[in-house]
């Protein structure tokens, strides 16, 4: 009986200890529910600010709700066109008492959002300790995390997208009427100049809200190779960096801050982020080095007629300000260069000099970058030195190498300005930031200079010789790109044939994109002249109420001809996210297609070599090329059209004839050597898709009801704590008892045979 007892105790001894055990995550997941949370918007009952004057409502349609039918909108009408300096709104978990934050505490914020509406904006999403009351006042908040470019002008529209930030609160909080301001608020921020614009709205949701420690203390330090002392700067994760003065060095300008003792990697930081030792880079004396963070850039540039250009605090490059060329056209915007101190920058005359500069180009649309000189005014007497340099089209910073050598007209104009243009169908805002200028020396016994531009947007060089000496120049290569050849103007008018140094002159790079692809999503250029004013096509917008989304391959857009006219009509393929293609080059032209209905056998479908992006009707009749006829398309089904052909104009539009229904997605352009050919020698070979008639493959409106469960893309536990660990811990818990009780019987009848 002892020994029976002895067993029993143990059991139960085992069976506590694993209780202990396993309610001790059971507790540690309950204390967690206290500390975290999400905001659903559900119940959101806080009053402020919803109102249209601040820009954020609340939105009640489940379509615009990552997981139930609420969600916050920031966007309403006109009122945000002047909400640039923000729009804010306290969260809570509840509805009813805002989120109260924990000092010196770091958090992990996840959310969703969506854009709906126009992409001519860039907006930032800040979060805030603030005060419960007024956080809309400036003096009683405190910025403590941002999400940089949370959409811009290449977000996806019309679908959810899930982002995760850490944010990080101080040791002490604002105090207001003697409380502590310490409730967590949101906010949104607007680039440009205008406030974000009518027809944008954000939608935001399933904001989780999660403490994961102690808020860290980064510090940056700094090495300034011989310079005069800088000391150490500390401050808390996600706070603006504001550098120390200029270090000093005799005989040396001071070229800014690099990551590495090499100097190659420019310290562009904004932020807080890292530990981090910081490198001093110098250049000769009589070389320049501008940053713009001097308060001496502060004001306006009176000499730009309609000051085209400022200095501007926001889309920096650096822990600073950069400079903002503001909606530029093909007439362009100039700027003389000047010093901190306020003294213009001066080049030599017969000289060759090196300017590297970062830039973003924020609009995404086409500009090009030229040097000049000027006398003491900015429009009499300039000329342009070395040609056209293209900037990219990406909407991130990139840093330009450029190389120009100066022939002056007269000795007094020898101001170096800065001249940045754009096209004629699109305005463009250029920032420009850290600019280094310096002299490159050319031996005397070799006077002809080639300038080489690579034309990518980064990349240039030189190379010097004698007169009449051979010149050989290494064939370039750039990622996704195929050199075609040399040219003597950047629009490859004129294609370069020299063998040796005979004149001093620049040449670019001439390359064909080895693929590009079309497939109308809310990037495509189709407002105004895209479609050629042509009435009887759309784009498709499978996610508008009453549209199919059968009637789209893989994105929520098509282009629709709608056949509602029985004539020629067109759609132009290229816009501003595409690049122009190489004349006399060959090209496989795919795309997918689906014949809605055939009013008209005898309809075809065309590839016609347009001379603009812009308009499809900018083609001679012999520049339409036939692809198929309609009777050759099966009707009510996705297939795929591909097409070898050769291009004599940049660009290429698409028409059709006759009074047919049909689809166009997924158009794809790709370079091919001149030997290339289809299968069997065919010029155009059509294909079925492997899709069912009535499926789309990507669905851009994950929405669902709530009570139907999370969305696909919520792939996150809730915030209010994960239900299966508790149960698995229960169910481990439960099989850890049945092997005790299993041990104790074994035990029991091991002793009775024993006995017996």
């Amino acid at each position: 009986m002892r020994s029976r007892k002895n067993i029993l105790t143990k059991i139960l001894s085992y069976l506590l200890v694993i209780c202990v055990i396993f309610s001790l995550p059971l507790g540690i997941s309950s204390f967690a529910a206290d500390v975290n949370g999400t905001v659903d918007f559900e119940s959101y009952k806080l009053g402020y600010p919803q109102t249209s004057e601040n820009g954020i409502l609340l939105s009640a349609d489940k379509n615009t709700a990552a997981s139930g039918k609420k969600a916050l909108r920031y966007g309403y009408e006109w009122e945000v066109t002047n909400a640039k300096s923000g729009a804010f709104a306290l969260l809570s978990f509840d509805g009813t008492k805002a989120i109260e934050l924990n000092a010196a505490t770091q958090y992990e914020v996840s959310f969703k959002y969506m854009l709906k509406g126009s992409t001519a904006c860039s907006v930032d999403l800040g979060f805030f300790s603030s005060s419960s009351v007024t956080p809309n006042s400036s003096k009683l908040r405190e910025e403590i995390g941002r999400a940089e470019k949370l959409v811009t002008a290449t977000t996806k529209k019309n679908t959810w997208h899930s982002k995760t930030i850490k944010i990080a609160t101080n040791k002490t909080f604002i105090e207001f009427s003697g409380n502590d301001c310490n409730a967590l608020a949101i906010g949104f921020y607007s680039y440009t100049d205008e406030g974000m614009g009518t027809d944008v709205y954000i939608y935001i949701d399933d904001i989780t809200v999660k403490a994961v420690g102690t808020a860290p203390t980064y510090t940056l330090k700094f090495d300034t190779n011989g310079g005069s002392a800088v000391s150490d700067i500390d401050g808390l994760m996600n706070r603006n960096i504001t550098l120390p003065a200029t270090p000093t060095k005799d005989n040396f300008v001071f070229a800014g801050w690099y990551t590495d003792k090499a100097l190659t990697q420019k310290f562009s930081d904004s932020v807080f982020t890292r530990n981090l030792t910081l490198y001093a880079k110098w250049i000769a004396s009589g070389g320049y080095y501008i940053d713009f963070n001097s308060s001496s850039y502060d004001s306006p540039y009176k000499d730009s007629v309609g000051i085209q250009t400022a200095i501007s605090k926001e889309s920096f490059n650096s822990p600073g300000k950069s400079l903002k060329y503001r909606n530029i056209g093909a007439y362009g915007a100039r700027r003389l260069l000047i010093t901190e101190d306020g003294n213009r920058v001066t080049v030599k005359d017969k000289t060759l000099y090196k300017v590297s500069f970062s830039y973003r180009n924020y609009t995404r649309t086409p500009a090009y970058f030229e040097t000049m000189t000027s006398g003491t005014s900015l429009y009499t007497g300039t000329q342009v030195l070395g040609g056209t340099f293209v900037l990219s089209k990406e909407d991130e910073w990139k840093h330009a190498t450029y190389y120009f050598y100066t022939e002056l007209f007269a000795p007094e104009e020898n101001y170096l300005v800065f001249y940045i243009t754009g096209d004629d169908n699109n305005k463009s805002d250029i920032y420009i930031d850290d600019i280094e200028i310096t002299e490159v020396a050319v031996p005397d016994d070799e006077p002809i200079i080639m300038l080489i531009d690579y034309s990518d947007g980064e990349n240039s060089d030189y190379m010097t010789g004698k007169e009449d000496a051979p010149l050989s120049i290494k064939e370039p290569k750039r990622e996704g790109y195929k050199f075609i050849s040399w040219s003597e103007d950047n629009w490859h008018l004129n294609e370069f044939w020299d063998d040796g140094f005979y004149f001093s002159k620049r040449i670019y790079a001439k390359w064909a994109k080895l693929k590009q692809t079309q497939n109308f999503d809310d990037t495509y250029n189709h407002t105004g002249v895209s479609l050629g004013y042509d009435l009887d096509i759309e784009v498709y917008d499978a996610t508008k109420s009453g549209n199919k989304q059968s009637n789209v391959v893989s994105a929520p857009n098509s282009i629709f001809r709608k056949g509602e006219k029985d004539l020629k009509k067109a759609f132009t393929l290229f816009d501003d996210n595409m690049e122009p293609l190489v004349p006399d080059q060959n090209y496989l032209v795919s795309f997918a297609v689906k014949v809605d209905k055939a009013n008209n056998p005898d309809g075809e479908i065309l590839l016609a070599h347009t001379t603009s992006p812009y308009y499809a009707w900018s083609c001679e009749d012999d520049a339409t090329y036939f692809v198929t006829s309609i009777s050759e398309l099966p009707q009510g089904k996705w297939v795929k059209v591909s097409y070898l052909m050769t291009v004599y104009e940049k660009y290429l539009s698409v028409f059709t004839t006759s009074n047919n229904s049909i689809y166009f997605d997924d158009f794809t352009i790709e370079w091919m050597p001149d030997d290339a050919e289809l299968e069997g020698g065919e010029s155009v070979i059509i294909s079925e898709l492997d899709i069912p008639a009535d499926t789309v493959i990507e669905n851009d409106n994950p929405a669902t009801d709530k009570n139907s469960g999370k969305d696909n893309a919520n792939t996150e536990s809730s915030a209010t704590g994960d239900n299966s660990r508790p149960m698995l811990f229960i169910v481990l818990g439960l099989l850890s008892a049945l092997g005790l009780i299993a041990v104790y019987y074994f035990e029991i009848r091991k002793r009775r045979q024993n006995n017996d």
